[in-house]
């Protein structure tokens, strides 16, 4: 992934660059850094995904981000300030996020998290179910995946396959994908956990995937 961070204060530069090398620790991304909006300008080059500092002295991010998306229409902009007031402009120049730094941690992360789904619509994966015919499976579909008595199950939106794949292979076809191996018996899709509690996981549709009680 190709990054580009945009901000006048080398501080919070080091900051934003050490929270997207740990949420990206296994994809090496490729960080480019700018000091001032024209000099990302005049780059004149396509990221991937840019985060943009609001407050900046010679053009502000929104005035940045209006220049850049005019060049590259489609490109991804996340705008990172400590100023609430300004949220609605992100709105103006069609912002991805509008990351508070208080809370980047948390947010920053999210984002990432939503690109992972985003970049894997329509990804599929293949399994062999245990009857010998092979189904396809969109990677957005699966809730959860679990070994339950030497059985691989995988558990969609609409209905729970029994397969012939290891938790090992599994693994391998859905690492990078936005899934955790939260449990030697489990893989979760993460953007379908509603909440942790405790050492339990629930997912958005009420099911506790690991119980530490049953």
């Amino acid at each position: 992934m190709k990054i580009a961070i945009v901000d006048d204060d080398n501080l919070w530069i080091q900051k934003i660059m050490i929270e997207v090398r740990n949420i990206l620790k296994n994809e090496n991304p490729e960080i480019d850094v700018f000091h001032e909006g024209p000099e990302f300008v005049e780059k004149n080059c396509r990221y991937d995904l840019t985060l943009m500092d609001v407050e900046m002295e010679s053009l502000d991010g929104f005035e940045t981000t209006r220049e850049y998306k005019r060049r590259f229409p489609e490109a991804l902009v996340a705008m990172i300030t400590t100023d609430k007031e300004r949220y609605s402009q992100a709105f103006m120049v069609e912002a991805y996020r509008y990351i508070n730094k208080e809370r980047m941690h948390e947010e920053m992360a999210e984002m990432f998290y939503s690109l992972q789904k985003k970049g894997r619509i329509g990804k599929k994966i293949d399994v062999d179910c245990i009857d010998r015919h092979r189904i396809i499976l969109n990677m957005n579909d699966i809730l959860y995946v679990e070994t339950l008595r030497r059985k691989l199950l995988i558990h969609t939106m609409k209905r729970t396959y029994t397969v012939a794949d290891t938790m090992k292979q599994m693994s391998i076809k859905l690492d990078g994908e936005g899934f955790y191996q939260c449990h030697q018996s489990y893989i979760v899709n993460l953007d379908e956990i509603d909440k942790i509690d405790g050492l339990d996981v629930i997912m958005k549709n009420g099911e506790k995937v690991i119980d530490r009680k049953s």
